[in-house]
């Protein structure tokens, strides 16, 4: 009986490892680069590795510790490579799917769990974030976290885990302040659940308040200013954006301003009305549309195979998942990239498995499974196309080997290739060197004939994406 059980448990953590590591072998994207957030994060990494501690922020990226600090302490013990960089996000990445494969369990049962985490690894816009340094898969694991913790707190009525639960919420918040509004649907959704046994969980309140006044007082002791943070946060609007259109006035607070929702540039170009834009671009995006429309068939499917009490835990995370997609869309006005939305993505995974398998167990309908099979098909082979520079990179590094002291770069095109030490020691474009590296938006063909006043042609090109863009090198002059 006990070696059948650790047999089982042995068998649950080999699968359950390999579903963390599918996007590793798929398509280990990474570090991207090109001025994007993980430049930042990478920028406040070494900072932190190079004082041997936390730095003091220079901007709303650098106070956003859970995503710096596992990466800092990478760099600083084991120096700064791709591989490096990487294994901070993929810790966080590790969380995010054993927690939903954890939720799944205490809400449906284990192998709802398991299935589930199969379909986040496989989900484009959550995989692809496996080794990239940003605070979306760090926020999501927190928020994972504290919905873990609490749904213990509750089934367990335990002060404990609802103190943690709190606490991961404050986590979240710190990784990146849009956490707000997964804290105000958390309060929305304590209404609903049962009167005598829902007062446990607001042990988390003083959890989380008080895991955001240490924070606070770190910063008060650091700098004299207790709302640092918060300050940082609140000016993060007035960063240029060439998500916005030239000459918006970022002056004035994006919080419920229409401006700012109808002004964000469009994921999938669909342009409808702001209302809804956002909405039909995430249901276009092949980071995370797929997912959206075959949940909502699933669902279709399988509606009448759920058990009533599933039917209404189904229905009441749906629910708040859209309810904190609809606060980040029209509350606080964010880019609404696809990546932004990954708690929906989560939600959408346990939701449709759970429907699935209830519809097989009860009569054997094998069509939503079917789906469910397809769905992580299309969105694996999405996987595979998502960008990356890790090739782009290597064979930088062999053309600065090959050419010593005849190649510039352009600030754009180090961002991108930020990695290579090499790369910071190369002069910048026009200073005259025979040979330039540059990142194209499109092949480097396209780039030489689109540029009247760069006489150039190409030596090598290097893809980074499935849609043609190239990194190239270029003889000038």
């Amino acid at each position: 009986m006990f070696e059948s059980i650790v047999t089982r448990r042995a068998a649950l953590v080999l699968l359950l490892a390999a579903i963390i590591a599918i996007p590793l072998v798929l398509n280990p994207v990474g570090f991207v680069g090109g001025g994007g957030d993980d430049n930042h994060y990478l920028e406040a990494a070494r900072c932190w590795a190079a004082a041997g501690g936390p730095c003091i922020p220079q901007s709303h990226w650098w106070a956003r510790w859970p995503a710096i600090a596992p990466m800092a302490t990478a760099i600083r013990w084991l120096g700064e490579l791709r591989t490096t960089v990487g294994l901070g996000p993929l810790l966080w990445w590790a969380c995010a799917v054993l927690l939903i494969a954890q939720l799944g369990r205490l809400w449906f049962g284990r192998t709802v769990g398991v299935v589930a985490a199969l379909l986040l690894a496989t989900l484009p816009v959550a995989g692809g974030e496996a080794l990239q340094p940003t605070a979306d898969m760090p926020e999501l694991a927190a928020q994972l976290a504290a919905l873990a913790a609490t749904t213990l707190a509750f089934q367990r009525q335990s002060r404990w885990w609802a103190l943690a639960g709190g606490v991961a919420a404050a986590v979240a918040l710190q990784t990146r302040e849009t956490s707000v509004a997964f804290c105000a649907a958390a309060a929305i959704a304590w209404l609903f659940l049962p009167r005598e046994r829902r007062v446990v969980l607001l042990w988390a309140v003083p959890g989380l308040i008080g895991a955001m006044a240490a924070e606070m007082l770190v910063y008060f002791a650091a700098t004299g200013d207790l709302l640092l943070r918060f300050r940082l946060a609140l000016g993060h609007v007035a960063v240029p954006s060439a998500e916005l259109p030239p000459g918006f006035d970022t002056h004035r607070s994006p919080l419920f301003n229409p401006d700012y929702i109808a002004a964000w540039k469009r994921e999938q170009d669909i342009k409808v009305h702001w209302t809804i834009d956002a909405w039909l671009n995430l249901i276009a995006s092949p980071r995370l549309g797929r997912t959206l429309l075959g949940t909502a068939i699933v669902l279709l499917l399988a509606r009448s195979a759920l058990p009533k009490p599933s039917r209404r835990s189904v229905a009441l995370m749906l629910s708040f998942a859209l309810l904190v997609s609809a606060l980040l869309i029209y509350g606080l006005a964010i880019d609404p990239k696809s990546r932004m939305f990954l708690l929906l993505g989560a939600a959408c995974s346990v939701a449709s498995v759970a429907a699935a398998v209830a519809a097989w167990r009860s009569s054997r309908q094998w069509l939503p499974a079917a789906v469910l099979v397809l769905l992580v098909v299309i969105n694996g082979r999405t996987l595979t196309e998502l960008p990356s520079t890790a090739a782009a990179e290597a064979r930088a590094r062999q053309w600065i080997a090959a050419y010593p002291n005849q190649i510039e770069m352009d600030a754009m095109t180090l961002s991108s290739l930020d990695l290579i030490a090499e790369a910071h020691t190369l002069p910048a474009e026009h200073s005259g060197k025979p040979l330039r590296i540059v990142a194209a938006k499109g092949t480097c063909a396209d780039l030489v004939r689109s540029s009247p006043t760069v006489r150039a042609t190409v030596v090598e090109a290097v893809a980074t994406s499935s849609t043609g863009d190239e990194i190239c090198l270029l003889r000038v002059g």
